[in-house]
């Protein structure tokens, strides 16, 4: 799997939104909720 590269680009998100993810001992994401996918723009299964 390779890394993602920051994009140095910014992105409005609701003020409302709750950004939730989880990460195992290596830093690979097993969990995120749908506003966290909104805003990193990946899809639930490439995410985790």
């Amino acid at each position: 799997m390779s890394k993602k590269s920051p994009t140095n680009k910014e992105y409005e998100i609701n003020e409302n939104a709750f950004l939730v993810s989880k990460t195992d001992t290596k830093g690979i994401t097993t969990y995120c909720n749908e506003p966290f996918m909104n805003a990193s723009k990946q899809r639930e299964d490439s995410s985790v």
